[in-house]
């Protein structure tokens, strides 16, 4: 039960705090009334939110196991004493690995900002593509 109740509040936490660095980047708020209003932003506009957070989670987790693949390729070959093959392979795969989870974590802070303007209606920088129309239910 206890396990169960800090996995709810975990996912409580990450939620709420989903849109803070923006919210604390835009407004004028401290760290408490920061939280508070991104929790209100994701109850108001939580379809846009989770629909696009999935999207580009599902692009990154694509990427992760491509490049997980290739790691695993690496080991398998060392362990068949393939070394001069599967050490570079191992290599590429585990840089790819750290190379998609940094850029990972910066584009998912370039998204929620652009969330956050979308949800709070503020002006959107151009990007050449058409945000809004992402951000729309299908």
């Amino acid at each position: 039960m206890g396990r169960i109740l800090g996995f709810a509040g975990g996912l409580a936490w990450i939620v709420a705090t989903y849109l803070v660095i923006p919210v604390l980047a835009f407004e004028n708020l401290g760290p408490i009334d920061a939280v508070k209003r991104s929790s209100s932003i994701l109850k108001a506009r939580f379809g846009t939110v989770t629909r696009s957070g999935l999207r580009f989670g599902a692009i990154f987790a694509g990427l992760s196991i491509a490049a997980l693949v290739v790691f695993g390729l690496g080991v398998v070959l060392i362990a068949g004493q393939t070394f001069v093959v599967g050490v570079p392979v191992a290599v590429a795969g585990f840089a790819a690995l750290i190379g998609i989870a940094m850029y990972a974590q910066a584009a998912g802070m370039y998204m929620r900002t652009i969330l956050y303007r979308f949800a709070t209606e503020r002006p959107i920088p151009d990007l050449g593509v058409d945000v809004e129309g992402a951000f729309r239910s299908q």
